[in-house]
């Protein structure tokens, strides 16, 4: 993925799944970046890897979660047996 770390994507996923949702400022904290670049690694995310991830909110409403709804083209059972690694193997 062009400029953005496979690791905080994989981090970013494990979130979700494991959370079954979260907000930017969750996803920010756990992958370590601000929430301007969580949201770039959203948008990589869906364009990218094919993933489906849906906001549950309102547009201009406060509250609301990001849902990981479609894996795209990672093995979801391949990245969550891996933990914290950042290599597939």
């Amino acid at each position: 993925m062009k400029g953005v770390p496979i690791d905080n994507a994989l981090t970013v996923a494990r979130h979700l799944d494991r959370n079954g949702g979260a907000t930017l400022e969750e996803l920010a904290a756990e992958a370590c970046i601000s929430e301007a670049s969580a949201k770039r690694l959203l948008h990589v995310m869906r364009e990218q890897l094919g993933m489906r991830i849906e906001w549950t909110g309102q547009p201009g409403v406060a509250g609301g979660e990001y849902v990981l709804e479609d894996w795209g083209i990672l093995d979801d059972k391949r990245v969550l047996r891996e933990g914290g690694s950042g290599e597939l193997r």
